[in-house]
């Protein structure tokens, strides 16, 4: 549950700090070691929820986790794909396939 979004979280803000080299570097390196230090608490925590047995309290953080990714990913990458006028048809029908895609994967899984 905790960490399954890190690896694009590490894309988009590997991308951030060399898109503001050598303005922003050192930001940008105080904000991927927290990063670092955080991640295997929130991991710590998901594990810890995720063994209470309790369904609900499960829903509500797979909840945020789900709310947070949406978000990470409508504001960082949706954005910066679109930014661009260049084959916006093609971006929309690839965005609908990786949404279709998704809820087919959780169809099957449940």
């Amino acid at each position: 549950m905790g960490g399954s979004y890190g690896i694009s979280i590490f894309l988009i803000q590997g991308i951030n700090v060399v898109k503001n080299m050598p303005t922003r570097l050192k930001m940008g390196s105080v904000f991927d070691i927290i990063h670092a230090l955080y991640s295997p608490i929130g991991i710590g925590i998901g594990i810890l929820i995720e063994n209470t047995g309790n369904k609900q309290v499960e829903w509500i953080f797979n909840s945020l986790a789900a709310g947070t990714f949406l978000y990470v990913g409508t504001l960082e990458i949706l954005a910066e794909v679109f930014e661009e006028k260049k084959d916006k048809c093609y971006k929309f029908m690839g965005v609908f396939l990786g949404i279709g895609c998704i809820c087919a994967m959780q169809l099957v899984e449940s």
